[in-house]
């Protein structure tokens, strides 16, 4: 199965106002420096609307034009020597308060690779760092267009109820709801396993005048794209007139677990229908392609995601619609949000509905 990725690079920045030797002296009693401002450099890749080169076909970046974050939730985890954590967060920062636009935000950055770089801060004020007690410090982070609802367990998490170790932060949910269908493809976050050589990729290190840590923030949703074809012999003979996604996830889901929801199966027949494909549209009748996202999720932990997606098509000599039931099964990553791709032709006139299952492993 093909699987492409919006990436979003964070690059961590301490300015620091004390020496260096201070932080690592040889004093037995903890040292606590003054307190100090952390700028976070969130670095977004993106192609450019106008590029004159072509992706691949089903590329994500093709066609496809995604907003900017507006707003940052930052959590930084401090586990002490002693075993003790001490979380900071920033919670729905609105990255444009005071600001009118996109250019007072992001800057653009363009390089040599048919893509543009925008980069914006987001900074903790006044964050008092102990070196000398801190075993180490990890930072997740999520990004969104419109603010989210994110929980802890059934509390809501502001800047009065916060996790108060890091496993509640893995475990933090967002609230899917209908309103944020539309949305969906604008949030990422820090996956929270994925380690380099063997530590946890988004890790602060403190001490040094300048720190750097490279971050990478994924697509909490999933990506599916799918296409359509009546061949040319047949068209004539067959429309297809409707698609929906259906038992899209509702309620909520992991924010840097995306892989790891488990939900029993929906039973809604509720979906999600192009607005452009709602009903015999002169054009899309015998090809096609639509995408759209959601968050997967697997039955059981052993399970597949099961996505379904109708197909509404018409036998033009009998004047009759059937409806196709396509279910796909696929095995999720540990790790990354995937991009799935899915292709029906249609060459025989239907004459009754089917119900097709396909296991998209290992494509």
């Amino acid at each position: 199965m093909n699987r492409r990725f919006n990436i979003l690079v964070v690059q961590v920045k301490i300015v620091v106002a004390i020496c260096t030797a201070i932080l690592f002296s040889g004093c037995t009693e903890p040292v606590e420096i003054e307190k100090v401002d952390v700028h976070l450099q969130f670095l977004l890749s993106s192609e450019i609307s106008h590029s004159s080169q072509r992706r691949v076909m089903g590329d994500p970046g093709t066609y496809e034009r995604l907003d900017l974050p507006h707003y940052a939730n930052v959590f930084i985890v401090f586990k002490r020597i002693d075993g003790a954590y001490d979380v900071r967060a920033i919670i729905n920062r609105d990255l444009y308060e005071g600001k009118s636009d996109d250019s007072q935000v992001w800057e653009p950055l363009p390089n040599a690779q048919d893509e543009t770089i925008y980069r914006c801060l987001v900074t903790f004020s006044e964050l008092s760092l102990l070196a000398s007690v801190t075993d180490y410090c990890h930072i997740y982070a999520v990004m969104s267009k419109e603010p989210l609802t994110i929980k802890n367990g059934s509390t809501v998490v502001d800047d009065s109820h916060l996790p108060t170790n890091e496993e509640e932060v893995k475990a933090l949910t967002f609230t899917v709801t209908d309103a944020l269908q539309n949305d969906l493809q604008n949030i990422y976050s820090t996956p929270y396993n994925y380690m380099v050589d063997g530590q946890y990729y988004a890790s602060l290190h403190i001490g040094g005048e300048l720190i750097r840590s490279n971050i990478i923030l994924y697509h909490v949703a999933s990506k599916v794209d799918l296409m359509w074809n009546v061949p040319e012999d047949v068209q004539t003979k067959i429309h297809v007139t409707r698609i929906k996604a259906k038992n899209l996830f509702k309620g909520d889901a992991l924010l840097f677990k995306p892989t790891e929801n488990i939900h029993t199966a929906f039973t809604s027949v509720d979906g999600y229908t192009p607005a452009d494909l709602t009903g015999d549209v002169a054009g899309t009748w015998w090809a096609g392609r639509k995408y759209f996202y959601t968050i997967p999720y697997k039955p059981s932990a052993s399970g597949k995601f099961p996505l379904q997606v109708d197909f509404d098509i018409r036998n033009v000599e009998e004047s009759s619609t059937y409806t196709y039931e396509l279910t796909m099964n696929s095995s999720v990553p540990e790790v990354f949000v995937p991009w799935m791709r899915g292709q029906l032709t249609v060459s025989t006139p239907p004459t009754a509905s089917r119900v097709i299952n396909v296991d998209v492993d290992g494509e």
